[in-house]
């Protein structure tokens, strides 16, 4: 399926009858697609940097780079554990923030009482690397909600992440750590500079 018409059927499958959406991230990324190391002379210097006073800051700066980039491509890079809740939703229900690994629980809520839902049985996947799914022979009824709990990423390792993605992330740091105030000069500071937005804009999926 094309790249552009994987992102259009998304797009249309979000704004259907599944309203209300929230996600939760359940479980943290335990590693980083870029280090410390990348960033200063104990690798490959990208910030030119030969002391390590800076090593916290520059940590938490990654951290929050990956991020920024996760949320402009709505993609998550490193293994994690997310939960989506749907207030409202149809029989084709779709899961946000690919590349997805697997789902671990689909539950639904009614009032008091959670049905964990079963594979194959109450619902079934839409290929293995799937975006959505779809639920069979459940009966919608109105104020029952839906809990998918399900594990998203590239992979566990900084080497399962694309290049231009990390490429990207470090130009987001560089930002960060030589303008650590929001204004300068009385202008704005893009969050993501221009050329990390270049970077990511093949990964990027639109929802609308």
């Amino acid at each position: 399926m094309g790249n552009s018409l994987f992102q259009t059927r998304l797009s249309q499958r979000f704004i259907g009858f599944n309203r209300g959406m929230r996600v939760k991230i359940k479980t943290e990324p335990t590693v980083e697609p870029v280090t410390v190391n990348d960033l200063t002379d104990g690798g490959n210097n990208f910030l030119k940097i030969e002391f390590d006073e800076d090593d916290t800051l520059l940590t938490n700066q990654i951290k929050a780079a990956r991020r920024l980039a996760e949320d402009y491509v709505n993609r998550k890079f490193i293994t994690q554990t997310l939960t989506v809740y749907y207030d409202e939703f149809s029989m084709e229900v779709p899961l946000p923030y690919p590349p997805h690994i697997s789902i671990t629980s689909v539950k639904r809520l009614l009032k008091d009482t959670t049905t964990t839902l079963t594979l194959d049985t109450d619902y079934f996947q839409l290929g293995t690397n799937t975006s959505d799914f779809i639920l069979k022979d459940l009966d919608l009824h109105s104020g029952q909600s839906l809990e998918i709990e399900y594990v998203v990423g590239y992979g566990a390792a900084a080497t399962d992440v694309p290049d231009p993605i990390k490429e990207a992330i470090m130009r987001i740091v560089a930002g960060l750590y030589d303008f650590r105030t929001d204004v300068v000069q009385d202008a704005n500071i893009a969050t993501i500079p221009l050329n990390s937005r270049r970077l990511l804009e093949p990964f990027k999926i639109h929802i609308y």
